[in-house]
């Protein structure tokens, strides 16, 4: 009996072939057999290490995943407010501000380069800005006055004054400078 060991191969492109002589030393003759050897190329691996993010802010964010992979790929949304960037072994995925009147989601293709089919995806959800710390009804005596409304907010805001309150109310601070904070 012949022990043959092979080495691990590593790449997913490549399938090794090669071939192994037995020959025959006894008596007045040769004989010779040639055994063909192979060995199957390795699995293709493109592997994020999340599947799925939920940002928690309706703020810009972004988040850090990181992709184990053997192949050299690409990554792609549809999505205007996802942007991205990656290496060889990370993928950075940044969402703009929620303005949308509710939360929404998204999802990134992971796909092996020069290849339109995806291997893998990434689902991502940002939920709607919100405005924290502001209820109730805000309440004057006849005589007027100035009254502060403080609150948080995830996202860049304004204040106005409706078309019923123009000529007898005015606002002094209304507006940030478009980062979220506090009001």
């Amino acid at each position: 009996s012949v022990v043959f060991t092979a080495k691990e191969n590593l790449s997913p492109d490549v399938a090794l072939a090669g071939s192994v002589s037995l020959v025959s030393t006894s008596g007045d003759f040769a004989y010779e057999k040639t055994l063909p050897v192979v060995q199957q190329q390795a699995p293709v691996r493109l592997n994020p290490s999340e599947t799925s993010h939920a940002f928690t802010t309706g703020s810009s964010a972004s988040c850090e995943i990181s992709v184990d992979a053997n192949i050299d790929w690409t990554a792609s949304c549809s999505e205007k407010w996802v942007t991205l960037s990656y290496t060889a072994d990370k993928i950075s995925i940044s969402v703009a501000e929620n303005t949308d009147d509710s939360g929404r989601s998204a999802t990134v293709l992971l796909k092996r380069a020069g290849s339109t089919d995806a291997l893998k995806q990434i689902n991502i959800t940002q939920p709607k800005a919100k405005i924290e710390g502001v209820s109730g009804t805000v309440t004057f005596e006849p005589d007027g006055g100035e009254k502060q409304v403080t609150f948080s907010a995830e996202a860049s805001w304004s204040a106005e004054v409706d078309t019923e309150g123009t000529g007898w109310l005015s606002i002094s601070e209304g507006q940030n400078s478009g980062e979220a904070g506090s009001g």
